[in-house]
């Protein structure tokens, strides 16, 4: 069968610094694996295009962006581009482009990764799978509840005291919450079925009467670690800067961190992932000066990352899905956050492959109970290796590719649906 791939601004990596990456990296893998010839279609560019990428797919076809008029110049300075973009899907010429090449190339099925790949595919014209990462709805709103509002005061702190005004600056969305809800469901309900990493997304979507099946982002399998787990304990902030990442650190500084420290517990923290480029964050700031460690992206993570180390994710919310849990899990190390933190990984149990607790102090409770137990931390360790062994290999992946295939095809191309459906 041959299939277009539509990636939006972004190419897939085998060697990903984000899970959004990975998880069109894996797309591209599975489907050439079931024996597809897999053109990837990608919108803007041109990118670096890894060996393994080439090797992978059948073609890179480059889509690139009309020319920019003055009046989209001066909206997208006016206005965030994301929703800019989603409310005009045909504002970079995008759309047009992925249409007349689909044609070209008398495609079978078009799969489109994330709200903006969905969002251009021509999805009324041909059987298409949507790769579905996070509701852009969603995040909006947790990124404005953890992001610092821009304070005055800090005009008159001298240059640190500007870019932390200058960063808290946002310009407004072209298009409500509720707007931005509707048009995500839209182009779900037009997709012939929704292929999303998330399982309560998988949920959400269903009891819309939209067609979804479940995915996690897992990308190649490796290869079980051995060891001790450290003495002291290492509680990780784990992940590359994004949304949920800033949201937990928030979270840590705020409320996990004073419930640990009161404990006396016997730990070390580190810090593993990309932080920002930008200065001024305070919660950053904060976590340089009482970081045990602040390694930074790391490209080998067996060098740093130990078995029984534990990965602090208290994210009080259910927004797409954390990478970090697989790639954690594949090392044996132990992931602990609150209830919604999982809800879209129902693979894992509390208490026997992670840690759950509802809010800080019964989190930092179960924390400093492990931290005094090398035991009970090899003990987790094995169990979340055994997790990943049954759930997240790439190879437990492929079944569900091909099963998605073939109902996309039954279905076949769904007509437009209505703004208001």
């Amino acid at each position: 069968m041959r299939i277009l791939q539509v990636s939006y601004r972004r190419i897939p990596r085998s060697r990903a610094r984000a899970g959004g990456d990975l998880g069109t990296f894996q797309n591209l893998q599975a489907l050439s694996a079931l024996g597809h010839e897999v053109h990837l279609a990608v919108c803007g560019g041109p990118f670096e295009v890894e060996p393994e990428v080439a090797a992978l797919a059948a073609q890179v076809h480059w889509v690139p962006a009309r020319r920019e008029s003055l009046a989209q110049r001066a909206a997208g300075r006016c206005f965030q581009l994301d929703t800019l973009r989603l409310r005009f899907p045909d504002r970079d010429g995008y759309a047009t482009g992925l249409l007349r090449l689909a044609e070209r190339l008398a495609v079978d099925l078009v799969w489109a990764d994330t709200t903006f790949g969905i969002a251009v595919a021509p999805r009324t014209r041909f059987p298409t799978i949507y790769g579905h990462y996070d509701f852009l709805y969603l995040l909006k709103a947790v990124r404005a509840e953890s992001r610092p509002a821009p304070r005055l005061g800090d005009l008159a702190s001298g240059p640190e005291g500007w870019r932390r005004f200058r960063s808290a600056l946002r310009r407004p969305d072209s298009m409500s919450t509720e707007q931005l809800e509707r048009l995500e469901l839209r182009c779900c309900r037009e997709a012939s079925l929704v292929v999303s990493v998330s399982a309560s997304a998988c949920g959400l979507l269903r009891e819309h009467g939209i067609a979804a099946d479940h995915v996690p982002i897992v990308g190649p399998t490796l290869p079980a670690r051995t060891g001790e787990p450290a003495a002291p304990a290492r509680l990780l902030l784990f992940g590359n800067h994004n949304t949920a990442n800033r949201a937990v650190l928030t979270e840590i500084r705020a409320r996990l961190w004073p419930a640990v420290v009161t404990r006396a517990s016997p730990v070390e923290w580190h810090q593993v992932g990309q932080v920002p480029a930008e200065e001024g964050d305070a919660d950053w700031e904060w976590a340089r000066r009482h970081f045990h460690s602040m390694h930074g992206f790391v490209p080998c993570l067996e060098s740093v990352l130990r078995p029984g180390d534990i990965s602090l994710v208290p994210y009080g919310f259910d927004t797409g899905f954390r990478t970090k849990f697989t790639v954690a899990a594949a090392h044996g190390v132990v992931s602990a956050g609150y209830p919604e933190t999982f809800e879209c990984a129902p693979e894992f149990t509390p208490g026997e492959d992670c840690l759950v607790a509802q809010g800080p102090e019964a989190l930092a409770q179960q924390l400093d109970a492990v931290a005094r137990s090398i035991a009970d931390r090899k003990r987790l360790a094995n169990a979340v290796r055994a997790t990943y062994d049954r759930h997240f290999t790439f190879e437990a992946q492929i079944p569900k590719y091909e099963r998605a295939l073939a109902a996309a095809l039954r279905v076949g191309a769904r007509p437009r649906a209505g703004w208001l459906s």
